[in-house]
This record gives C-alpha cells, sequence and structure tokens, in this order.
C-alpha cells in the first residue's frame, strides 16, 4: 500500500522544518563569529589598529543571540505553520527573527547590566545574521526544490528559492507576481534609475546633512555615525567609501542595455535569430562621443576654462567614468553574449591579480616592493612622475590617478555582469536570488584579501573592487527586489527624479552654486535656528536641486551623454 499524497507532503513539509532550524543555528552562528571578527579583529572601521579584544561577555551574548533566534525561528515556524511554505509576508518573517532576537539580547544585556556594548559590533550582527538568512535560505531552496517537484507537492514554501517559471500556490502566475508571464517584461529597469539616484543623493548633499543632523545630538554613537558619511583617510573603509565605485558600477551595469539596440538578430538559416550581427560602426560612434563629452565635462569642472592649466587637476570623477565606460563598452561589444559571463570573469580575475602583484612586487626607485603607505606607492609615484597640475585628496598622487584606473575597470566590468544578469530571459526571483549570492561572495572576497591587500579608495586596492562591488550588488539586489519585484515604483520617485539626471546634478553642481538662491530665501531667519543652522541650509541646498531636476524630469529634459 503506497503513501498518500498527504502523508508524503506532510514528512516533506516536517524534513524542510528541521533543514530550516539546522540553517538558523548555522548561520546564526556564523554571523556572531564574523560580526565579533570584523569588529574587533579587523581595520576594516578605518581605526589605527585592531583591538584584538576577548571579551567572554561578548561570546556569551552570542551565544543568547544565537539561542534566541533559533527559538524565535521556531516560534515563527510553528505559529505559521499553514502558511510558511507560501510567499505570504515570507520576507518580513525573515527579517523579523534575527531583529527580534537582537531586542531580546540586548534586553538581556541591560537587565544584568553585564554586556560591554559595541554598537558597531551590534550592527554587524544585525546586517550579517539578516543577509546569511537570507542567503542560507536561497541554499536549502536550491537543495528542496528538487525533491518538492520530484514528489509532486504543490507548496511554495521554497520561495525564496526557486529559481524556475512554475509555482504551487493557486491561482500562480509562476513567478509569485501579481499578473507576472514566465518572463521579464521589456521595460525599463525602474531600479537602476533609483539606485543610481541613491547613490547621487548622497553626493548632492545628502551625507554632509547627515553629519549636520548627527552633530545636534552630541552623543559617542553619534559622532562614531558621523564618520560614516566622510572617506577613510587610508586604508579601512566607511560607508561614503562606497558612492563612487556604486557609481562605476552602475555605469557598468547600464552597458549591456545601452549596446542592445547595435546587436541585430540575423534571420537566416533557422528564422530563430540566434546568430547575432553587431552594428560596430554605430556603437563606435556612440561609445566614443560619449566618452570624449563626459571627459571634456570632468575638465570643465576642474577648471578647463580658467585656462590655468598648470594648476588645473587632470583627471577626476567624470575622467575616471569616461575611462571606465570606453573600456568596458569596448569589451563587451566584442564578447558575445553567450561568452560573457566567463570571459569577463577572467577579465575581472587578471585585472585585479594584476593588480595586486604590481603593487606588492613592483618598487618605486628608491624605494621597497610592496610599500603601501602613503609616501613610497608606487601608484602616488606614477602620478607624481606623469600627472601635470595638481592632485586631489592627499599631495602624494590623485585619487582618480593613473594606475588606480585600472582596477576600477574591474568595477565598472563587475556591473556589466550584473547588467547581463538583469537582461537575461530569466525569472525575477532567479535575478534577485543570483544578485544577492554574487553579493556576498564579493563582499567574503573582498574581507578575506583585506589581511593580505588592505581596502584602499584611493589606492582602489583589489580588495576594495570586490569589497565596495559586494556592497553595489547587494543594494542592487535590494532596490531590483522591491521596486522592480514587488511594484514600490512611487516611494522610489525622488530617487528616480535624480538618477534620470544624474550626471546633470554632478556637473553643475561643480560649476554653479545653489547655495546662491537658496540665500536669496533664507538669508533673513536662517541666524535665528540656533545650531540647526547648517542642517536646514543643507536640506533647502539639497531641496533646490531636487526641484531643479523635477522641473527637468516633468519637462522630459534628460542629458543623454
Amino acid at each position: 500500500m503506497g503513501i498518500s499524497k498527504t502523508s508524503l507532503e506532510k514528512k516533506s513539509k516536517i524534513l524542510y522544518g528541521f533543514l530550516l532550524l539546522a540553517n538558523d543555528l548555522i548561520f546564526a552562528g556564523i554571523s556572531c563569529f564574523l560580526a565579533y571578527y570584523i569588529r574587533f579583529f579587523t581595520k576594516l572601521y578605518g581605526s589605527a589598529k585592531p583591538t584584538y579584544l576577548l571579551d567572554k561577555n561578548y561570546i556569551l551574548y552570542s551565544v543568547i543571540f544565537i539561542s534566541a533566534l533559533v527559538i524565535i525561528s521556531l516560534a515563527f515556524r510553528l505559529y505559521f505553520w499553514s502558511s510558511i511554505y507560501r510567499n505570504t509576508n515570507y520576507y518580513l518573517k525573515i527579517i523579523s527573527t534575527p531583529v527580534l532576537s537582537l531586542i531580546l539580547t540586548l534586553i538581556i544585556g541591560r537587565a544584568y547590566k553585564a554586556f560591554p556594548f559595541s554598537r558597531l559590533w551590534i550592527f554587524d550582527l544585525l546586517i550579517l545574521s539578516i543577509f546569511f538568512l537570507f542567503f542560507s535560505r536561497l541554499l536549502i531552496g536550491n537543495i528542496t526544490e528538487k525533491i518538492f517537484l520530484k514528489r509532486g507537492i504543490q507548496s511554495d514554501g521554497l520561495s525564496f528559492g526557486i529559481s524556475k517559471a512554475r509555482t504551487f500556490a493557486p491561482g500562480g502566475t509562476g513567478l509569485g507576481l501579481p499578473g507576472a508571464v514566465g518572463k521579464t517584461a521589456p521595460n525599463r529597469i525602474i531600479s537602476i534609475d533609483a539606485l543610481r539616484g541613491f547613490d547621487m543623493l548622497l553626493i548632492m548633499g545628502a551625507s554632509e546633512f547627515a553629519i549636520a543632523v548627527l552633530a545636534l545630538i552630541k552623543t559617542g554613537w553619534a559622532s562614531r555615525l558621523a564618520e560614516e558619511f566622510v572617506h577613510v583617510e587610508w586604508n579601512g573603509f566607511h560607508f561614503y567609501d562606497l558612492v563612487f565605485p556604486l557609481f562605476i558600477f552602475i555605469v557598468g551595469l547600464t552597458v549591456p542595455f545601452s549596446l542592445e539596440k547595435y546587436r541585430r538578430s540575423n534571420r537566416k538559416g533557422n528564422g530563430e535569430g540566434n546568430n547575432i550581427n553587431t552594428d560596430f560602426g554605430n556603437a563606435y560612434k556612440r561609445i566614443i562621443s560619449r566618452t570624449l563629452i563626459l571627459f571634456l565635462f570632468g575638465l570643465i569642472a576642474n577648471g578647463l576654462l580658467d585656462f590655468n592649466f598648470p594648476e588645473m587637476r587632470w583627471l577626476g570623477v567624470l575622467q575616471r567614468i569616461a575611462i571606465c565606460y570606453l573600456c568596458a563598452a569596448i569589451i563587451s561589444l566584442h564578447i558575445p553574449k553567450k561568452w560573457q559571463p566567463m570571459s569577463l570573469g577572467i577579465i575581472i580575475a587578471g585585472i585585479l591579480l594584476g593588480y595586486w602583484a604590481i603593487l606588492k612586487l613592483v618598487p618605486v626607485p628608491g624605494g621597497v616592493a610592496g610599500d603601501l603607505s602613503q609616501q613610497g606607492n608606487l601608484a602616488g609615484y606614477l602620478d607624481r612622475l606623469l600627472l601635470p597640475g595638481r592632485f586631489c585628496c592627499y599631495s602624494l598622487g590623485d585619487n582618480e590617478g593613473i594606475l588606480s584606473t585600472l582596477p576600477a575597470l574591474g568595477t565598472a566590468l563587475l556591473g556589466v555582469l550584473a547588467g547581463n544578469l538583469l537582461q537575461a530571459d530569466k525569472p525575477p526571483k532567479f535575478k534577485v536570488k543570483w544578485v544577492f549570492i554574487g553579493g556576498a561572495v564579493l563582499l567574503a572576497a573582498g574581507v578575506a584579501w583585506n589581511f593580505a591587500l588592505p581596502v584602499n579608495k584611493i589606492l582602489w586596492t583589489s580588495s576594495y573592487v570586490l569589497f565596495a562591488g559586494g556592497w553595489s550588488l547587494l543594494l542592487l539586489g535590494l532596490f531590483y527586489f522591491l521596486i522592480d519585484y514587488k511594484g514600490y515604483k512611487k516611494c522610489a520617485f525622488p530617487f528616480i527624479v535624480i538618477g534620470m539626471n544624474a550626471i546633470t546634478i554632478y556637473f553643475i553642481s561643480m560649476i554653479f552654486d545653489f547655495g546662491i538662491i537658496v540665500n536669496i530665501f533664507v538669508h533673513g531667519f536662517i541666524n535665528y535656528l540656533g545650531d540647526g543652522r547648517d542642517a536646514f541650509y543643507i536640506f533647502c541646498v539639497i531641496a533646490i536641486k531636487w526641484l531643479f531636476l523635477f522641473f527637468l524630469y516633468k519637462k522630459k529634459i534628460f542629458l543623454k551623454v
């Protein structure tokens, strides 16, 4: 007598439940270990040296956190047994588990007054635990999906792990999306514009506004948080160090979409358009013209029209963007689509390993190989030797110098890889899953490489490329998931307005002071605001810039470089 389908489904669900329980236990432990290790045993936060603390209280409360997470996760699973295998609030349940666990841990610590709180440790633990839970559910989903499909069990419990366009929930569309029809619609990916706008908002003044607001709080944690909105002086990583690599990543991200119109199907043969011919002539006209315009804008922003060439800065943000776009677009144009993932991976690995070898093995004249100090690094030496004019950020080299542009190309190519994934004929869940997985892998690789080659924005070290690339992919995954997958486009509108004209506002802000307009309206009363004066002024500047972009958006005026 065979096993009934109901019995089989029940046993499979119980098996899945135990897998989730073991998963939560393992990955909560990994999260605690990494949070402790990153905070106290690395220089990732820009401190002069690691503290190398080994406090038993942290270990004790890590155990409490792990236990609380497992218990809360089990309670959720039992309480929501009828819906835990469906998409209903699935992501909210995953996020709420570590949040509640951390709150419980902090309450216990405060009750006994024995917990030496480190807010950076708490922050790391929260981010890592949420991230690892998502990531581990993907792994479980891939394992159990085949079992569920093979047995014909109609349950969508794999939720985040389903990578095929199938569904088991009644009335589903195959993707867990209302009205989805199997493959991604050929519409504009709004999340890219929103992510670009989010990044540009920080450059428009949001970082200064955050610093000004945190200065009003006058507490230790506010002071420490304010440091995240300025660049690390040399080795290390702050949140603000993500801004420029994220923008270059987005430049690479848009390359596959911008070049697609130059690839046309050849209907000869089987008539399915499998062979692709590329209009290289028009593609190169577009690539070269865009590069030259960006480079020219960069020179003008740096003072070209002042005609003071000996004191002018010849390289800069827009110049680096132009060079990275040029190289990434040409590489992408000449590699067939089906070979791009492997080929670009090899090229990126070659660039990062080659740059590592150059920094470590090639000494400057009179110096020693592997010297990565401000005075002795090879990149700074080449800038002093070859670049005329002034430098930016430190006197011994340029922040966007000659040699460090090479690994920046790796950042752009990471974006090209992500763009190919978003452009692929795959279900949205598949794309979200692999963007998050890619971000996790790069983040881990960047942390590991940091011990041999420090994360350093000015040198744009290989470990910095991976670490910033990991965060860029995670942000892309978050924006894509919320905006294009879940459909929260209205909430993203302020970012979209900025993102549609990002280069416009960057260039105009370099040559025009929007504070002049703000002073017209606020000069009379702003001095009565006391300590809040600076924060209010910066907020007004950001608002004026946004209203300017909103005007362009409503008039459908977009600077297409």
